[in-house]
């Protein structure tokens, strides 16, 4: 009997032990993953799914990632192992990874190792060092943290992979752009001209100006145009000319943005001297109509210092090349920037020149991570019009100078045609005494009418003339030495996740944003029902804001909210609307546009003053436009550098791209960079709230265990006292 129930338990463990091996067997063929995170983190989106479908050749990932290294970086190994096995699994395929060795082992003369490091080099890819703590002592280790992407020939780089936070929108966003780039230059009819203008009578004041690889740049540019054409299709045809010796291609140059020198008589020793002159120096991309200068020579005036001139090194120039040339060609879709009228400017002053001017007025953060996947045309409405615009969407970033009513004409227009409006309008214009900004005066703030106010009025939102103060508002630390503590800045509302609108799927992610200087926006209702808009808030300020009139005081040592008696309310800062949007010139006369020489007439459909025949505007108004898209925020701050980083990984910055592909039909886009944003903050809850939780985990928790104690010594009894009834009977 006992022989035969040893038996038996030893072939249930053989049958446990096969269904084991066969579920383990079954499962390398055949497996599913459950992401269980709020926001499928680790789960690809539907935009990786779509760029991969588009894929139709062998897609290889090489990535170079230095083995054992310290938190967090291991677990960004381990991340990018199942990440890239998603993408192979949806790849049809199509996509194939490889995971080099580029870890040296202690005794062996690594090889293989070295060759893997070198061919991490040749793609542009170094060590870091990491901070590594062992045995309480603090080391810092080199490590390889990269990839590159390579389909067809052509080649993209992620570096480094420092961090999963939006590795799975680089891998997408990279693996778009090298789709778009093999068709467009696969289909490129025409050449891209590159020509290197250099003067050389340069080359003999090049050692004063501590340039020393002067006479071997033409030769560097050549080389480098050799390397791009390799892997773009043999589509740059480079030359170079020497303005020094071929003055009839001198003509003309002036309209190239190229860099002019201009010396007087240098003296030399033994007598000699250079004789005066002067020379130019940059390449200028041609392809079709484009045209693109690049210039090769850093300019940077520094007092004291004098001026300091500088060469971008092999790498930096082949780099911008390539960039440029991607620009010109088109290799993304077109978005279009207003330029003029006072809006942002998109050149950030050199980081490198602590005497340049602060980038308080600079945008170029956000077009730098626009660019990532749009290629932006800047538009000035005085030299260019609207009519034959090829993008779909228009910035008007921060305008300061009033729109002619031709002007408002050609915006209506391209909003008519079904096109998008990302409008970012200022209440007030600060005006310094001097004409420019200075530490020691304070600036006066004009209302500020530029003509946009009332076209938006149209359509169905209300700019107000005021600034919006708030008590949930970022706090500035204060100097030690001046206190310490913290100061409020009540004109940066900070936007709690309660009151931003989650519906939107550009907005699911977005939990916490800062405004500045904002102008509370009133959505017309009966206006926006009756032309059939859709009008949906995105974020608005906490109940307890108030807005500041008149006299406008942004100075926070003089700020104070008001009192407790005092009316307070949430105000509404970014809204979007959509729909068939209503001409504001319906019924009216097509505006004359002004004369460069005269001013714009008060009536528009009047003829100028002078001799010659009266002018009549003969044109056609769109009355009623097609289904297109209006975003407003009543502020021009969020755009520029200081609340947008380099890096677009803040929500600010994951909000106006999010913004920028919602008006552009690239939501999935907008998902994919948002879903993995790291900022999460808590809600709040009351004190009373926040004392009975504490309470109940110092008290509660050791009474729970009490009484489940007791419950467990209440069951034993009854059972005992039931055992002893069964054997008493």
């Amino acid at each position: 009997m006992e022989k035969a129930r040893r038996t038996q338990r030893y072939i249930k463990f053989g049958l446990y032990l096969a269904v084991v091996v066969l579920l383990n067997i079954a499962g390398a063929s055949f497996f599913f993953r459950a992401d269980l995170t709020a926001d499928n983190k680790y789960s690809l989106s539907d935009a990786s799914k779509q760029a991969l479908a588009r894929v139709s050749g062998p897609l290889t990932i090489k990535v170079f990632f230095t083995k054992n290294l310290p938190p967090p970086h291991n677990a960004t190994e381990r991340y990018l192992h199942d990440l890239l096995g998603s993408y192979a699994l949806y790849a049809d395929r199509h996509l194939s990874y490889q995971f080099h060795d580029v870890t040296p082992k202690e005794g062996q003369t690594g090889e293989p190792v070295a060759e893997n490091q070198a061919l991490a080099n040749d793609y542009g890819i170094y060590p870091v060092q990491v901070r590594n703590v062992e045995a309480d002592e603090v080391k810092f280790q080199k490590a390889y943290m990269g990839m590159v992407i390579i389909y067809g020939d052509m080649v993209e780089k992620i570096d480094p992979v420092s961090t999963i936070d939006g590795l799975e929108y680089r891998i997408t966003t990279a693996i778009s752009r090298l789709t778009r780039k093999v068709s467009a230059f696969a289909d490129l009819d025409a050449p891209v001209n590159a020509t290197l203008y250099l003067s050389s009578s340069l080359y003999a004041v090049a050692p004063y100006l501590e340039i020393n690889n002067l006479r071997e740049l033409p030769g560097t540019m050549k080389e480098i145009t050799d390397r791009l054409n390799a892997r773009l299709f043999d589509a740059i045809a480079f030359e170079t000319v020497d303005l020094s010796t071929e003055t009839g291609r001198a003509d003309g140059i002036d309209d190239l943005d190229l860099i002019h020198l201009k010396w007087p008589e240098i003296p030399q020793r033994a007598g000699k001297s250079i004789p005066e002159g002067e020379g130019a120096i940059g390449l200028v991309l041609t392809q079709k109509q484009r045209r693109l200068s690049l210039p090769l020579l850093n300019v940077v005036e520094l007092p004291i210092f004098g001026t300091r001139y500088s060469m971008p090194d092999a790498e930096e120039t082949e780099d911008l090349l390539d960039r440029s040339i991607e620009s010109l060609v088109g290799i993304n879709d077109d978005i279009g920037f207003l330029a003029g009228h006072g809006t942002l400017q998109g050149v950030s002053p050199d980081m490198a020149n602590p005497f340049q001017p602060d980038s308080s007025t600079s945008s170029a953060n956000f077009r730098a991570q626009v660019s990532e996947n749009y290629t932006i045309r800047s538009l000035d409405l005085a030299t260019e019009g609207l009519d034959d615009a090829a993008f779909a969407c228009l910035v008007i970033a921060g305008p300061t100078e009033p729109f002619s009513d031709y002007e408002l004409f050609q915006i209506d227009q391209y909003l008519m045609r079904g096109h998008s409006l990302a409008v970012f309008l200022d209440p007030f214009k600060e005006v310094y005494p001097q004409g420019r900004p200075s530490p020691y005066a304070q600036p006066a703030y004009v209302p500020l009418e530029t003509g946009l106010e009332q076209l938006l009025a149209h359509y169905g939102v209300t700019l107000e003339p005021s600034v919006v103060m708030d008590e949930s508002c970022f706090k500035q630390p204060v100097d030690p030495r001046m206190g310490g503590g913290e100061q409020p800045i009540y004109f940066a509302p900070l936007i709690k996740n309660e009151y931003i609108n989650h519906e939107p799927g550009f907005m699911k992610n977005i939990r916490g944003l800062v405004a500045m200087q904002n102008a509370p926006l009133v959505l017309q209702e009966e206006k926006l029902e009756q032309n059939g808009i859709a009008a949906t808030p995105l974020f608005s300020s906490s109940d307890q804001s108030w807005e500041q009139k008149g006299r406008i005081n942004l100075n926070p040592m003089f700020l104070r909210p008001p009192g407790p008696d005092a009316e307070r309310e949430s105000f509404l800062l970014a809204c979007l609307l959509k729909g068939e949007f209503p001409s504001y010139f319906a019924g009216k006369p097509v505006p004359v546009k002004p004369s460069e020489d005269e001013p714009e007439a008060e009536d528009d459909t009047a003829a100028p003053a002078g001799k010659g025949p009266a002018v009549e505007a003969i044109g056609t108004v769109i009355e009623k436009g097609r289904p297109g898209k209006i975003f407003v925020m009543g502020s021009s701050h969020p755009l520029r550098d200081y609340m947008v980083d380099r890096e677009g990984r803040v929500p600010n910055a994951v909000f106006l791209a999010n913004v920028i592909d919602a008006l552009n039909e690239r939501e999935a886009v907008a998902l994919l960079r948002s879903k993995q944003q790291t900022y999460n903050p808590l809600n709040d809850v009351s004190a009373t709230i926040r004392t009975a939780i504490k309470g109940f985990n110092i008290i509660g928790l050791p009474v729970l265990v009490v009484i489940a104690g007791l419950v467990v010594l209440l069951a034993r009894s009854i059972r005992k006292k039931r055992i002893a009834r069964r054997f008493a009977a």
